[in-house]
Protein backbone atom coordinates (compact mmCIF):
# COMPACT_ATOMS: atom_id res chain seq x y z
CA UNK A 1 0.00 0.00 0.00
CA UNK A 2 1.19 2.93 -1.33
CA UNK A 3 1.77 6.22 1.46
CA UNK A 4 0.82 9.71 0.58
CA UNK A 5 3.24 12.72 1.45
CA UNK A 6 0.90 14.91 3.49
CA UNK A 7 1.03 18.89 2.21
CA UNK A 8 3.04 21.80 3.58
CA UNK A 9 0.32 23.66 4.10
CA UNK A 10 -4.12 23.86 2.97
CA UNK A 11 -3.37 25.75 0.08
CA UNK A 12 -1.00 22.84 -2.01
CA UNK A 13 -3.56 20.48 -2.49
CA UNK A 14 -7.23 21.47 -3.81
CA UNK A 15 -9.38 18.72 -4.05
CA UNK A 16 -12.68 19.36 -6.69
CA UNK A 17 -15.25 21.19 -5.52
CA UNK A 18 -18.74 19.73 -6.12
CA UNK A 19 -22.69 20.91 -5.55
CA UNK A 20 -24.10 20.77 -2.33
CA UNK A 21 -26.33 18.09 -3.68
CA UNK A 22 -24.33 15.14 -5.01
CA UNK A 23 -25.62 13.25 -7.96
CA UNK A 24 -26.66 9.66 -7.19
CA UNK A 25 -23.92 7.35 -6.73
CA UNK A 26 -21.47 9.82 -6.21
CA UNK A 27 -20.26 8.65 -3.34
CA UNK A 28 -20.60 5.01 -4.71
CA UNK A 29 -18.43 5.31 -7.05
CA UNK A 30 -16.16 8.01 -5.31
CA UNK A 31 -12.75 6.45 -4.53
CA UNK A 32 -11.03 4.73 -0.84
CA UNK A 33 -9.40 6.64 1.48
CA UNK A 34 -5.44 7.89 0.48
CA UNK A 35 -2.87 6.60 3.48
CA UNK A 36 -0.79 10.01 4.72
CA UNK A 37 2.58 8.90 5.24
CA UNK A 38 3.20 12.40 6.57
CA UNK A 39 0.83 15.45 8.38
CA UNK A 40 2.12 18.67 8.57
CA UNK A 41 1.06 21.50 10.08
CA UNK A 42 -0.89 24.77 8.80
CA UNK A 43 0.42 28.42 9.00
CA UNK A 44 4.46 27.46 9.73
CA UNK A 45 2.96 26.17 13.57
CA UNK A 46 0.64 29.08 14.52
CA UNK A 47 -2.20 26.49 15.98
CA UNK A 48 -2.25 25.23 19.27
CA UNK A 49 -1.43 21.85 20.76
CA UNK A 50 0.84 20.80 17.36
CA UNK A 51 2.68 18.50 19.21
CA UNK A 52 6.58 18.46 18.22
CA UNK A 53 6.74 19.60 14.87
CA UNK A 54 10.14 19.15 12.39
CA UNK A 55 12.18 21.22 10.47
CA UNK A 56 9.64 20.72 7.52
CA UNK A 57 6.81 21.56 9.31
CA UNK A 58 5.73 18.22 9.98
CA UNK A 59 4.15 16.43 12.78
CA UNK A 60 6.75 14.47 14.34
CA UNK A 61 4.41 12.09 16.43
CA UNK A 62 2.06 11.55 13.57
CA UNK A 63 1.76 7.98 11.70
CA UNK A 64 -1.20 6.44 9.47
CA UNK A 65 -2.81 4.31 12.06
CA UNK A 66 -3.79 4.19 15.55
CA UNK A 67 -4.13 0.89 17.83
CA UNK A 68 -7.49 0.53 19.79
CA UNK A 69 -9.23 -1.81 21.40
CA UNK A 70 -10.87 -1.85 18.19
CA UNK A 71 -8.19 -2.18 15.77
CA UNK A 72 -6.37 0.17 13.52
CA UNK A 73 -7.85 3.55 13.10
CA UNK A 74 -6.87 6.00 10.94
CA UNK A 75 -5.19 9.44 12.12
CA UNK A 76 -5.74 11.19 9.23
CA UNK A 77 -9.33 10.35 7.92
CA UNK A 78 -9.30 13.07 5.02
CA UNK A 79 -8.44 13.18 1.20
CA UNK A 80 -5.66 16.11 1.95
CA UNK A 81 -5.37 18.22 5.20
CA UNK A 82 -3.04 20.18 7.76
CA UNK A 83 -3.28 20.17 11.42
CA UNK A 84 -4.76 23.54 12.74
CA UNK A 85 -5.15 22.97 15.97
CA UNK A 86 -4.74 19.49 18.34
CA UNK A 87 -5.84 17.65 21.71
CA UNK A 88 -5.88 19.89 24.39
CA UNK A 89 -6.50 23.46 26.33
CA UNK A 90 -7.07 26.00 23.98
CA UNK A 91 -6.81 29.80 24.92
CA UNK A 92 -8.74 32.26 23.58
CA UNK A 93 -9.75 36.24 23.59
CA UNK A 94 -9.80 38.09 26.71
CA UNK A 95 -7.41 34.72 29.04
CA UNK A 96 -10.40 31.92 28.76
CA UNK A 97 -10.34 29.11 27.20
CA UNK A 98 -11.63 25.84 27.32
CA UNK A 99 -10.73 21.97 26.17
CA UNK A 100 -9.95 20.91 22.71
CA UNK A 101 -11.52 17.08 22.31
CA UNK A 102 -10.17 16.06 18.66
CA UNK A 103 -8.12 17.18 15.94
CA UNK A 104 -8.58 20.15 13.25
CA UNK A 105 -7.63 19.40 9.98
CA UNK A 106 -7.77 21.69 7.54
CA UNK A 107 -8.20 22.40 3.92
CA UNK A 108 -9.36 25.12 1.79
CA UNK A 109 -10.23 23.47 -0.82
CA UNK A 110 -12.49 20.96 0.92
CA UNK A 111 -12.37 17.57 0.00
CA UNK A 112 -13.88 13.54 1.12
CA UNK A 113 -13.89 12.90 4.73
CA UNK A 114 -13.57 8.81 5.20
CA UNK A 115 -14.23 6.39 7.89
CA UNK A 116 -11.42 5.64 10.49
CA UNK A 117 -12.32 2.12 10.25
CA UNK A 118 -15.01 -0.65 10.18
CA UNK A 119 -17.68 0.48 11.73
CA UNK A 120 -22.42 1.41 12.08
CA UNK A 121 -23.01 5.06 12.11
CA UNK A 122 -24.60 5.73 15.20
CA UNK A 123 -25.78 9.74 14.09
CA UNK A 124 -25.89 11.16 10.83
CA UNK A 125 -27.09 15.24 10.63
CA UNK A 126 -27.19 17.91 12.61
CA UNK A 127 -25.59 18.32 15.84
CA UNK A 128 -26.05 21.88 16.99
CA UNK A 129 -22.36 23.37 17.53
CA UNK A 130 -20.67 20.88 15.40
CA UNK A 131 -22.69 21.39 12.67
CA UNK A 132 -22.94 18.00 10.10
CA UNK A 133 -21.99 15.10 11.96
CA UNK A 134 -21.16 11.84 11.55
CA UNK A 135 -20.32 9.49 13.99
CA UNK A 136 -19.73 5.94 13.95
CA UNK A 137 -19.59 2.84 16.50
CA UNK A 138 -16.53 0.57 16.09
CA UNK A 139 -17.25 -1.78 19.30
CA UNK A 140 -15.06 -2.36 21.75
CA UNK A 141 -16.16 0.55 23.13
CA UNK A 142 -14.71 2.90 20.11
CA UNK A 143 -16.65 5.75 18.42
CA UNK A 144 -14.96 8.44 15.77
CA UNK A 145 -16.64 11.76 15.45
CA UNK A 146 -16.66 13.84 11.94
CA UNK A 147 -17.86 17.20 12.31
CA UNK A 148 -18.54 20.67 10.34
CA UNK A 149 -19.01 18.88 7.59
CA UNK A 150 -20.31 20.54 4.08
CA UNK A 151 -22.67 17.65 3.39
CA UNK A 152 -22.66 13.61 4.07
CA UNK A 153 -23.61 10.67 1.94
CA UNK A 154 -27.52 10.66 2.20
CA UNK A 155 -27.48 6.98 2.13
CA UNK A 156 -26.19 6.89 6.13
CA UNK A 157 -28.45 6.24 8.11
CA UNK A 158 -28.29 4.76 11.85
CA UNK A 159 -27.37 1.48 11.75
CA UNK A 160 -25.77 1.10 8.49
CA UNK A 161 -22.27 -0.13 8.13
CA UNK A 162 -19.63 1.74 6.61
CA UNK A 163 -16.34 0.22 5.89
CA UNK A 164 -12.73 1.64 6.73
CA UNK A 165 -11.70 4.37 4.40
CA UNK A 166 -14.88 4.57 2.77
CA UNK A 167 -16.06 8.05 1.98
CA UNK A 168 -18.79 9.92 4.00
CA UNK A 169 -18.86 12.89 3.55
CA UNK A 170 -16.95 16.35 2.78
CA UNK A 171 -15.16 18.56 4.74
CA UNK A 172 -16.85 22.03 5.24
CA UNK A 173 -17.47 24.59 8.19
CA UNK A 174 -20.81 24.56 9.37
CA UNK A 175 -22.26 24.72 12.63
CA UNK A 176 -19.81 26.80 15.25
CA UNK A 177 -16.33 26.66 12.24
CA UNK A 178 -14.59 29.96 11.32
CA UNK A 179 -13.13 27.93 8.12
CA UNK A 180 -13.03 24.76 6.42
CA UNK A 181 -12.04 22.03 8.42
CA UNK A 182 -12.75 18.93 10.12
CA UNK A 183 -12.82 18.36 13.79
CA UNK A 184 -12.14 14.65 14.28
CA UNK A 185 -12.60 13.34 17.83
CA UNK A 186 -12.07 9.34 18.90
CA UNK A 187 -13.89 8.04 21.98
CA UNK A 188 -12.51 4.86 23.72
CA UNK A 189 -14.53 3.34 26.40
CA UNK A 190 -16.46 6.92 26.70
CA UNK A 191 -13.38 9.03 26.94
CA UNK A 192 -11.76 11.39 24.29
CA UNK A 193 -8.84 10.77 23.53
CA UNK A 194 -6.01 12.44 21.59
CA UNK A 195 -6.21 10.71 17.84
CA UNK A 196 -2.72 12.33 17.17
CA UNK A 197 -1.33 11.14 20.68
CA UNK A 198 -3.34 8.10 21.58
CA UNK A 199 -1.98 4.01 21.90
CA UNK A 200 1.12 2.95 19.94
CA UNK A 201 1.39 3.37 15.78
CA UNK A 202 0.71 0.96 13.71
CA UNK A 203 1.96 0.54 10.16
CA UNK A 204 -1.03 -1.20 8.71
CA UNK A 205 -4.75 -1.99 9.88
CA UNK A 206 -5.30 -4.97 12.24
CA UNK A 207 -7.91 -7.46 10.55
Amino acid sequence: MRLIAGARSCGIIRPRRISRRPAAGFYASAPFAPLHGELFVCNNGAGSNLGEIGARGEALRYSPYMHTPAGALLRNPTEAACLSSGFGWRNSMGGAGREHVGLDLANRGGGFIYAAADGWVTHAGWRGAYGNVVELDHGHGVRTLYAHLAEIDPRLAPGMFVPARAPMARMGATGNATGVHLHYEVMVQGLRVDPLRYGPAEDAPVS
